[in-house]
């Protein structure tokens, strides 16, 4: 299936949204998967509980969700999702930058 073109955008512009953020904040980000779920809904995976509290706490919510909407230029709703392991990682939550790179490479043949 196709991604929507806002999921695209954001995966493909993931680092540069993640280097506008401040510390500790970016260091758990840079850890997290992308992935989507059903046909339009992102979401963010960490295996670190740590990771996960702070980066679901309201206020670095917030300040993620603004840095994808000031770099988008559009609001993007965001799931932030904690796997127990990577495996579980592996097997629930496929990553999109993998994706994306496989339709790049299929659309230049």
């Amino acid at each position: 299936k196709a991604l929507p073109e806002e999921i695209k955008q954001v995966a493909g512009r993931w680092y540069d949204i993640v280097g506008n953020i401040g510390q500790p904040l970016k260091t758990y980000l840079k850890s997290a998967r992308l992935s989507v779920e059903g046909e339009n809904t992102l979401v963010m995976v960490v295996s670190d509980i740590n990771a996960y509290d702070w980066i679901n706490s309201p206020q670095h919510r917030e300040e993620l969700l603004n840095a994808i909407s000031g770099m988008m230029q559009r609001d993007i709703e965001i799931q932030i999702r904690s796997a127990d392991s990577d495996r579980e990682m592996d097997e629930k939550y496929p990553d999109l930058a993998e994706f994306i790179h496989m339709e790049i490479e299929e659309e230049e043949e």
